[in-house]
């Protein structure tokens, strides 16, 4: 079980890493909810929103392609660096031209369009030092991973700390985030030069920028997409209603979006194995097993997760973002909803960026934006952000459904008996909840955790045979690697 252990290994690293930024996040949240009340929280999710679309096209979802190529062949670690480093610097003259078009287009004011444009130096700074924390994935170093994250979190924590104790204007919210991305970003230079002799090189960088782009540009333009499908409900309700509502929905979505974090790390961990396997074997036979079997075990998760998030929403959002905010209550419920789904849909969407079908969740994604928009459109007027929380939802499973057909027809023989199991298994569970009492304490929910749990071992949904095949093929895509690595140095 060498291999099982060493994905754990690296998975669990990660999931310190990332752990923590989530963790800080959502004390963070909870401080600036507040800190700031409903509409300068509106405002604030606004200037946040256009942040992450308008630095999307400096992104473009590189760290996928990086982690794919470097895994393959850690020779091109320097070239690629310096090429994506390079290729970030040119993108980031198209994310201020964009920024300016969208504060006319909000018609944001002009405090707003100064912290936007100091959010943005924040997070283009991220963007620079997120190439480096990728090397440590493809190198599986994911400890340093947990440095750099940790260091930087820890100085925006502080620095948030201080803005609130001395009541300044949250620009100084902005300018923290600067600060602190900074730090993360210098720590993780040092680190690639000091722990694995590798700085940025830029003698071979047309070349090496005209290939990255090549593969980056489907990938990329579906990034944009899905930042745009994230944000498009902050950008119409901030059009067609206020920032109060704007807050009201973004509170619980951008809670719903961290927890993200728990598939992505997996995703991240299994990226080098998916890399290999796909170059391994072509027939994807091994490839199909490894995603049927994350598949399953992301849904077996996710499922009475949600379950047990919809039950506790009401204990849950005012704990997290006060009594003012109890209107988020009903988005909440709606929108966690979309969990499973969401935890799914990045598993998707990397085995087909690592089979090379890169442009096909480019159309899942472009689907999905459109019908969020339409929604939008008819619902937010009549039921503001409860109807963005529908036109939300909505979509995500639209994208899902046409990710996971994708992944079927390239991969082949995908079995949906597993979600079929899950999903008894589950509705099961709901049928305990909502025939039971109407409150619930620790004890019973430990109760239903263990009975869910043991129902999907009797109904052999996972077994030893399974995870030693597993092991088997982390293995064989380990031995692929020094093989291709040992004919790479000849």
């Amino acid at each position: 079980m060498k291999g099982i252990r060493n994905i754990a290994k690296n998975t669990l690293i990660v999931y310190v890493a990332r752990g923590f930024d989530i963790l800080s996040s959502v004390i963070i949240i909870a401080i600036l909810t507040r800190y700031l009340g409903i509409k300068l929280y509106g405002q604030y999710a606004v200037v946040m929103a256009t942040v992450f679309t308008v630095t999307a096209f400096a992104n473009m979802g590189m760290p996928k392609i990086l982690i794919r190529e470097l895994s393959q062949d850690k020779r091109k670690a320097a070239d690629f660096l310096g090429a994506s480093l390079i290729f970030s610097i040119i993108m980031f003259a198209a994310v201020i031209l964009i920024s300016t078009v969208v504060v006319f287009t909000l018609r944001l004011e002009i405090i707003l369009a100064f912290a936007l444009g100091v959010a943005i130096v924040a997070e283009m700074v991220r963007i620079f030092s997120s190439s480096f924390i990728f090397l440590f994935v493809a190198f599986e170093k994911m400890g340093y991973d947990v440095l750099v994250t940790v260091s930087s979190r820890l100085v925006f924590f502080a620095l948030i700390f201080v803005v609130v104790t001395l009541q300044l204007n949250y620009i100084y919210i902005f300018s923290s985030m600067i600060l602190s991305n900074s730090i993360g970003f210098f720590l993780a230079l040092s680190i690639c030069a000091k722990k694995f002799n590798i700085k940025p090189k830029f003698g071979k960088w047309k070349g090496n920028l005209k290939y990255l782009s090549m593969e980056i540009l489907p990938v990329g333009v579906s990034f944009i997409i899905l930042q745009l499908l994230q944000y498009v409900d902050i950008f119409i309700l901030k059009i067609l209603k206020s920032f109060e509502e704007v807050a009201l929905f973004q509170a619980p979505y951008m809670m719903i979006l961290k927890l993200q974090f728990l598939p992505r790390i997996l995703v991240i961990a299994l990226a080098p194995l998916l890399a290999r396997l796909a170059v391994a074997d072509t027939s994807y036979s091994k490839l199909n097993y490894i995603y049927s079997m994350i598949l399953k075990y992301l849904a077996a998760v996710s499922f009475p997760l949600t379950l047990l998030i919809i039950l506790f929403s009401g204990k849950i959002v005012p704990i997290i973002f006060g009594d003012t905010f109890l209107g988020s209550v009903v988005p909440f419920k709606i929108l966690i909803c979309a969990l499973p789904i969401i935890f799914m849909d990045l598993f998707s969407d990397a085995v087909l960026v690592t089979i090379g079908r890169q442009r096909l969740p480019l159309v899942s994604a472009g689907v999905a934006l459109i019908i969020n928009f339409i929604l939008d459109i008819m619902l937010i007027n009549k039921y503001s952000y409860i109807g963005a929380s529908i036109a939300s939802l909505t979509s995500l499973y639209v994208m899902f459904g046409l990710n996971f057909y994708f992944v079927s027809r390239s991969i082949k023989n995908i079995s949906l008996s597993m979600f079929v199991v899950i999903l008894a298994l589950s509705g099961f569970m709901m049928g305990i909840v909502l025939l039971g009492p109407s409150t619930y304490n620790t004890i019973s929910i430990i109760g239903f955790i263990i009975i869910y749990v043991a129902m999907l071992l009797i109904s052999g949904m996972f077994s030893r045979k399974e995870f030693s095949r597993i092991n088997n093929l982390i293995n064989y895509a380990g031995e692929v690697s020094v093989r291709s690595e040992g004919k790479s140095s000849i």
